[in-house]
């Protein structure tokens, strides 16, 4: 659903966003997400660690700005997914 990276997007598009907890989450420097739809096999990825309850309220609404969907359109199985999977390849 997005990739993150260290790099910060200049200038920031609306669907980016910078984590303000990123030691929380287990990252070893200052990351952004940003909205970037790609498939992806499972098996390629690997957890490296768990957004905040705040970061995550605030990545959803990146979502919904780039998808342009309202803040009740997700089914809450798949939001669970997602944060879970907070993973790189």
């Amino acid at each position: 659903m997005g990739i993150l990276t260290t790099q910060a997007p200049l200038p920031p598009a609306s669907t980016d966003y910078v984590l303000r907890d990123w030691q929380a989450a287990g990252l070893r420097m200052v990351s952004w997400f940003r909205l970037y739809p790609i498939t992806v096999q499972q098996a390629d990825l690997s957890n490296i660690g768990r957004v905040s309850p705040h970061d995550w309220t605030e990545i959803q609404a990146r979502i919904r700005t780039g998808f342009g969907i309202g803040p009740y359109s997700y089914r809450s199985a798949s939001i669970g997914l997602i944060r879970d999977a907070f993973i790189a390849g």
